[in-house]
């Protein structure tokens, strides 16, 4: 599996190996840096530009985890769960 592609646009070079480590893209950018492979001024130039565009799909429609986990786990479970939690490990004897 080629993991640089000599031509590829950083942008796409981000995604693709975000995709591939399951990792953030401003990870990757991070890890490209430190092994040698983008200079510092590409660097800090790519990752302000990742964190405008991670500022923006966070500003995008599409919904409030928290918000939405009540309509998905009723609360007397949540509740359950949450003072389950701070009782600490139990026994199972």
């Amino acid at each position: 599996m080629r993991r640089l592609a000599p031509r590829e646009a950083l942008v796409d070079t981000l995604a693709r190996l975000a995709r591939v480590f399951k990792v953030s893209t401003l990870v990757i950018l991070r890890r490209l840096f430190d092994a040698g492979q983008i200079a510092q001024t590409v660097f800090r130039d790519a990752y302000a530009t990742e964190l405008r565009r991670l500022a923006d799909l966070r500003q995008a429609s599409g919904g409030d985890f928290y918000r939405t986990t009540t309509a998905r786990v009723s609360r007397r479970f949540g509740r359950a769960l949450v003072e389950s939690t701070l009782e600490g490990p139990h026994s199972l004897s």
